[in-house]
């Protein structure tokens, strides 16, 4: 048998270390991530004989191999080879996330401090670029955005470490995350600001249980968070969705932004292809814009700026949209993969100790940024959203095989120093 931990371990270390570069200068990072992972569960099925562990893996290629053939055959809004561009895209996030929770690398105490290295300096990179202003933001990162994101996804990684670690260095590592996380505010992105509440309620207010026992005081905690949730990312909802930086709300004004535009047109297209949706490669990707979707003209949102055929920078904006392609069947097995992670993140719950709470917590925090980043950006399929990933498949991997009776002592694992 091969042994994959190691070179799965040292993959991810490689895809954290190139994170921030990954954005101007190492592009291909994530497709070179993930091809090698790909080719890790080959070996291992080939090597190892681990064809049925891999089962999702192969329900993965099932589906995206009939959108393909659906996309060619039935809808076909753009060509073969932007299709089959699209299926290899739409497959990138998921295969690191299942290739991690199977294959269950685990670190050295030597990679845990490089990776506690690494993310103490992306936070201190990208915080001192926001720090310089867009003069400083640009080079590094290009946009305010990807500091604020990456910022965040170092600190997930703190997180998963904290599990880990010695109960003096947990408590250092929580410190420099939450100065991080302050300073992360200047990106001035709503996103990040969900990010902040959901990491304060997660880190300092919730405990194993309260949702299911929930008092007075809980009940206030879990109301007061949501208002914040909502109040701090509420200008910017306004401005993308409603007023378009008018001081009142103005139909008109809406068809020019591109963002509403892809959520509204993503709507209607999903009512228009039941249950299979639109077809890959032909709305609100990059293969749809390059060569460019008919679709777009179809429905006439080909003049928006942003998603025209001659600017199509904006097509690309937000994941969600991109949902239409795959039309109310494909909503619906997004939401039962997140219900999946959520139930196999949860048996730790169940777990006494710290490290229970804490995978529990970082978890959680995962979940939280991948489905809010998602609304504004297509993270998802980028290294920054990969990293998130393969984090989950971590954590997944590691909980328990079955939930715990409510009745049994379950002892914690031992945690690392």
């Amino acid at each position: 048998m091969i042994s994959l931990k190691r070179i799965s371990a040292w993959c991810f270390i490689v895809c954290f270390a190139t994170l921030i570069p990954s954005v101007l200068y190492i592009k291909v990072i994530d497709e070179l991530a993930a091809g090698v992972l790909a080719g890790m569960i080959v070996v291992g099925c080939i090597v190892n004989g681990g064809w049925k562990r891999y089962r999702m893996l192969w329900l993965l290629m099932g589906i995206i191999t009939l959108y393909t053939v659906y996309s060619i055959a039935v809808t076909h809004y753009n060509t073969v080879g932007s299709i089959m561009v699209d299926a290899v895209i739409e497959s990138k996030p998921f295969v690191p996330f299942i290739a991690f929770m199977v294959i269950r690398p685990e670190f050295t105490a030597a990679e845990r401090k490089v990776l506690m290295f690494i993310a103490v300096a992306n936070c201190v990179i990208c915080a001192g670029a926001l720090c310089g202003g867009m003069p400083a933001v640009r080079p590094v990162v290009n946009h305010p955005a990807y500091a604020g994101a990456f910022i965040y996804v170092s600190i997930l990684v703190l997180c998963y470490l904290r599990s880990r670690s010695t109960v003096r260095l947990r408590g250092v590592i929580l410190v420099f995350s939450v100065i991080m996380l302050i300073m992360g505010l200047l990106c001035g992105r709503s996103k990040f600001y969900g990010y902040a509440v959901l990491f304060v309620f997660f880190m300092f207010f919730y405990r194993p249980g309260m949702m299911r026992s929930l008092s007075l005081r809980h009940v206030c905690v879990l109301l007061i968070f949501a208002v914040s949730t909502v109040a701090v990312g509420w200008n910017k909802f306004s401005y993308y969705f409603l007023t378009g930086g008018s001081e009142r709300f103005d139909p008109e004004v809406i068809e020019s932004f591109a963002r509403p535009v892809l959520y509204i047109t993503g709507a209607q297209v999903m009512a228009d292809h039941i249950p299979f949706g639109s077809g890959l490669a032909s709305f609100a990707s990059y293969a749809s814009s390059k060569p460019y979707s008919s679709l777009y003209h179809e429905y006439g949102i080909d003049k928006v700026y942003g998603l025209s055929e001659a600017n199509s920078d904006f097509i690309c904006d937000a994941y969600y949209p991109l949902l239409a392609q795959f039309g109310i069947a494909g909503v619906v097995l997004f939401v039962a993969f997140f219900v999946y992670i959520y139930r196999r993140v949860a048996r730790y719950t169940r777990i006494r100790g710290v490290r229970g709470r804490m995978s529990f917590a970082t978890g959680m925090l995962c979940i939280g940024f991948v489905l809010i980043e998602s609304t504004g950006s297509t993270m998802l399929v980028q290294p920054g959203g990969q990293i998130a990933m393969m984090l989950l498949g971590l954590i997944c991997g590691d909980a328990p095989e079955v939930e715990p009776s409510p009745g049994k002592n379950t002892k914690p694992e031992v945690i690392y120093g």
